[in-house]
């Protein structure tokens, strides 16, 4: 009787511990530094954007830019009408030195005209310094671009090493890294045609990323974004050898994206599919206008189908090896 009491006691085993609830959620949970360095991102694509005509402004923005262009146009105007006027008073003063006989007069009369000029041209002065200021404030102010820039700058030091750890490719890390340093640099010298493709670059690493980190979104999505984004922009600017390249890339990285999620939301996936299949005839024609309406509506169903993306993944994208 005392041995198989004995046995008894010792066969008795530990209760297992299971994980908690929190701990498996902040498992699957994206890393709020990669949410941010693209919300951030984004941001700044706008931001410079309204800079160089690109697509993707809202409303607001496209206002604004079109005020800034009546503005502009104001100026100018204002400015021949300075000139003629200036003209007019410089024929009045030869035509007053001419006559020797009233040199006097003709130089008090003009003085006088002078001086009513001159009451009237502070006044107008404040005009044409307020709507130059206010045509050249969304291109001469950059604040907003440093400070988009410098975030992304801070993010990325949050999220490298989680994403190393996670087996992020080196040369992966190193590329986005030189792509970030060049994108700095061209924000701080304020040049923005380089400072948008640099921005838009940025994206092409983001794809990478999403494979190794817990991404809300699958990582041929950021890929699809990117080729979308490099093709109108490589169009705005009339390269259109790179954007027919990119355009090509935009379908191949879209069939991927579009096998990854069969048989979800048909309608979101069809429209967009029609959407990217016009931004590549639009470039093939070599049209820049069409090319930047057709993106711009492209990038609007890029966002509906990351709604209906991001509620169907949750979080939880499975990580694979990162690679180009």
């Amino acid at each position: 009787m005392a041995f198989i009491i004995t046995l008894s006691g010792c066969s008795k085993k530990e209760p297992e511990q299971k994980p908690q609830a929190g701990d498996t959620q902040n498992e699957n949970k994206e890393p709020e530094s990669f949410t941010q360095i693209i919300q951030e991102t984004d941001t700044l694509i706008m931001t410079i954007g309204q800079k160089v005509n690109f697509v993707g402004m809202p409303a607001q923005g496209q206002q604004q830019g079109g005020q800034s262009a009546a503005g502009s146009q104001q100026t100018q105007q204002q400015a021949q009408q300075g000139q003629q006027a200036s003209q007019e008073g410089q024929g009045t003063q030869s035509s007053g030195q001419q006559n020797q006989e009233q040199q006097q007069q003709s130089g008090q009369q003009g003085q006088q005209q002078q001086g009513e000029q001159g009451q009237q041209q502070p006044g107008q002065a404040d005009t044409r310094q307020t709507t130059v200021q206010a045509g050249q404030q969304g291109t001469a102010d950059w604040t907003r671009e440093q400070d988009s820039i410098r975030k992304i700058n801070q993010q990325w030091n949050s999220l490298e090493p989680e994403a190393i750890k996670a087996g992020l490719n080196p040369e992966v890390r190193d590329q986005f890294e030189k792509t970030m340093e060049e994108l700095t640099m061209n924000i701080s010298e304020r040049k923005a045609r380089e400072s948008l493709i640099g921005a838009i670059e940025l994206y092409r690493s983001y794809s990478d990323m999403a494979m190794v980190l817990k991404s809300k979104l699958p990582p041929p999505y950021y890929r699809v974004k990117y080729e979308l984004m490099m093709s109108a922009a490589r169009a705005n600017a009339l390269q259109w050898d790179m954007a027919r390249q990119h355009a090509s890339s935009l379908s191949q990285h879209w069939e991927m994206l579009r096998m990854k999620n069969e048989g979800q939301d048909n309608e979101v996936f069809t429209k967009t599919e029609y959407s990217l299949t016009d931004v590549k005839r639009a470039v093939d024609l070599k049209q820049k206008q069409l090319v930047l309406i057709k993106a711009e509506i492209a990038m609007q169903n890029l966002e509906d189908m990351k709604k209906k993306l991001s509620s169907h993944t949750g979080g939880q994208n499975s990580p694979q090896g990162s690679g180009r």
